[in-house]
Formats: C-alpha cells, sequence, structure tokens
C-alpha cells in the first residue's frame, strides 16, 4: 500500500513539475523515465535535482505512519545519434552510481567514460532514470 502511494504520487509530481513537452513514464518496478526534449544534461541537472529537493520534502502518510522518501536520478544526453539502447545505458550508469554514492542525488553520466558530475553538451535532449526509497519518520 505505502509502496503503491509513493508511485501515484512520484508519478503525478513529475508531471506537474515538468513541461508539457516532457514525456514521463514508468520503467519498472520503482523506476520511471523522463525525456526532456530540447534540453541538455546541464540543464536537466537543476531541474531534476530541485524536483528531488521538491519531492524528498513531501510527506508520505500510508497505514497510519508518516514518512519520507529519497529520489535518485541519472541523467543521460541523447546526443547526434539518437541511440536509445545507449541512452538507456547511460542513464542506467548514472543512476546506478546516485544509488550506490548514497542516494538522494542527482549524477550525470558524460558519455565517455561513466557518470560525472558534468557532461558535454547535447543536441537533442536529455534523459533521466529516476527512483526513490522510502524512509521512516523517527
Amino acid at each position: 500500500q505505502a509502496g503503491d502511494l509513493v508511485l501515484r504520487r512520484l508519478a503525478s509530481a513529475l508531471v506537474a513539475w515538468l513541461r508539457r513537452t516532457d514525456v514521463v513514464g514508468r520503467y519498472g518496478g520503482e523506476e520511471f523515465g523522463v525525456l526532456l526534449l530540447d534540453t541538455s544534461p546541464e540543464r536537466a541537472a537543476p531541474v531534476i535535482d530541485a524536483f528531488r529537493r521538491h519531492f524528498s520534502g513531501l510527506e508520505m502518510v500510508a497505514g497510519g505512519a508518516s514518512f519520507h522518501v529519497t529520489f535518485s536520478a541519472g541523467i543521460a544526453g541523447i546526443g547526434r545519434t539518437g541511440d536509445t539502447a545507449g541512452l538507456v545505458a547511460a542513464a542506467d550508469r548514472a543512476l546506478y552510481r546516485a544509488k550506490s554514492d548514497g542516494r538522494d542525488r542527482v549524477v550525470i553520466d558524460d558519455g565517455r567514460s561513466g557518470p560525472v558530475a558534468t557532461a558535454r553538451p547535447v543536441d537533442r535532449g536529455a534523459a533521466v532514470r529516476a527512483t526513490s526509497v522510502g524512509r521512516a519518520e523517527r
């Protein structure tokens, strides 16, 4: 029940936070994919990080318990080729790095050597893989 609540709140919050031209979809399990059209990873990162702070601050209530969730995201640029398999793999690498570095953060994949704090500009847009994990309030 709590997991379903978090997924519904995450989906509706992402749709409300992003532009109407952006695409949001559940990728599987607790993960979502976001396509920010005409946006470089450098421009996407502050938008997604602001959303991370916003969403992590939302109070969730389920089964009489109050809790907050963390939000991690990996960002990758589409680039000139538009290779979707490579895009998803790059966003996955960045998301894995965000999780392994302690969660509740945003990491950009630079398209060359793996996830880094900065990335090169891209021509067509940025993709985001995101996940959230609940933590109980004490």
